[in-house]
């Protein structure tokens, strides 16, 4: 798993949860997205980092004199960078309370761990969106639908978003408000395009609309 920081990083992205189990020695640090630099793109995906099993723990505020873990440990805002070193793995952490503070583990395991099924990926360079999700409600056939779909929405120029129920959007057109969500739930066929209903891992509604000026523009399929 320790390999996968080669093309994965969470630099910057806030935490939504952290847990600390000083007796069964396990940090748990999760996130809505991380970043795929092999891919260039980011994945917007519950993401748990796992830090367990340590020999020794140890925590600095300034990075030159170490004291036992719980001596600085403070709640994670944001991780800044992670490091490894042969059999070291140094976290450099913003808490919640912006000490700045760095972490040093010895001989311990390191582990990711996907919290759903439910994905979105930006690629950065092609501006294309992919959500992958296992449910919605369909409005044109008003069916309530189950399996693997996928909408794509290729060069991603043309949309739209607004939180649920209101008028105004967020954005000037060709900029979606892009974020980890924890369902679809509904999508209406419209002229030129799709209508999403999103909720976000806050519980918060937000309309998209996806417009394309080619019928490959936006698709919605069923994958395997």
């Amino acid at each position: 798993m320790i390999d996968k920081l080669s093309v994965y990083s969470f630099d910057d992205i806030d935490v939504f949860d952290f847990r600390y189990n000083s007796i069964d020695r396990i940090i748990e640090v999760s996130f809505p997205c991380y970043i795929d630099f092999s891919a260039s793109m980011n994945v917007y995906r519950k993401t748990k980092l796992i830090i367990s099993k340590w020999k020794k723990a140890e925590s600095s505020k300034d990075g030159k004199i170490f004291e036992d873990l719980e001596s600085n440990l403070g709640i994670f805002g944001t991780i800044q960078k992670i490091k490894i070193d042969h059999d070291s793995i140094k976290l450099y952490v913003l808490t919640v309370t912006e000490d700045y503070d760095i972490y040093k583990f010895k001989s311990a395991e390191m582990q990711f761990v996907f919290l759903d099924n439910n994905v979105l990926e930006y690629n950065r360079d092609n501006r294309n969106l992919s959500f992958y999700f296992s449910s919605y409600y369909d409005c044109n056939t008003k069916q309530n639908l189950n399996g693997k779909f996928k909408l794509l929405v290729r060069n991603n120029n043309q949309s739209m978003c607004r939180i649920y129920g209101r008028q105004h959007f967020l954005y000037e057109k060709g900029y979606v408000h892009v974020k980890a969500f924890n369902s679809i739930k509904e999508i209406e066929r419209i002229e030129d395009g799709y209508r999403v209903v999103l909720e976000d891992i806050n519980g918060d509604l937000f309309e998209y609309f996806f417009y394309s000026d080619n019928s490959n523009g936006v698709e919605l399929s069923e994958y395997k």
